[in-house]
């Protein structure tokens, strides 16, 4: 997760510079020599995608930002976690109790042993309930990138799940036979 947190701030801070790079080259042809309709136009068809490009920056940051808290929350749960080797001697010890209890003697110390087991699992509780409250809290600030992709004009975005798809137009059939005589004129030739 630290890894993803990483990408994302590196992600967010490219497209930042394109979204800087794209804005000033644009503003630079309009207002150098490139001046009338044609600027006007290739002016107004540029300014949404330096938007979206500031808005995917803005996306990636907060994604970045996510990232970072899961794996905050995953470290704080680890640290809060009772270890498998403290529970392993307290059932060891608490075993070891009661196979040596003939007469009874044993059941306070055994009853404290008990008592400890259940302070250890409240504790992993709680630490567990602390890291879903965290990592539900990050995720919830997310959006689908599907949203994000929905800015962006002019390109339709299947819904979510959707597999791509691609078009390809049937090639005529002179395509294909001028193709296979290419072939074959080419393998004589060898």
């Amino acid at each position: 997760m630290l890894t993803a947190a990483t990408a994302w701030g590196e992600l967010a801070g490219e497209l930042r510079s394109a979204a800087a790079s794209f804005a000033s080259v644009t503003s630079d042809l309009a207002c150098g020599a490139w001046q009338g309709a044609a600027a006007a136009k290739m002016t107004e068809a540029a300014a949404p995608y330096a938007a979206w490009l500031a808005t995917a920056a803005s996306h990636s940051e907060g994604a970045a930002c996510q990232a970072g808290a899961v794996v905050a929350a995953f470290e704080a749960a680890c640290a809060a976690t009772v270890s498998p080797v403290i529970i392993a001697a307290n059932r060891a010890i608490t075993r070891a109790l009661a196979n040596t209890n003939i007469f009874g003697f044993n059941m306070p110390a055994i009853a404290a042993m008990e008592a400890e087991y259940e302070e250890m699992w409240a504790r992993d509780v709680s630490a567990m309930f602390g890291y879903h409250v965290g990592v539900s809290q990050a995720w919830s600030q997310l959006f689908p990138i599907q949203q994000l992709l929905r800015g962006l004009p002019r390109i339709p975005i299947p819904p979510c799940g959707t597999p791509p798809t691609t078009t390809r137009r049937p090639r005529p059939a002179s395509h294909h036979a001028a193709a296979g005589d290419a072939a074959a004129a080419t393998t004589r030739r060898r």
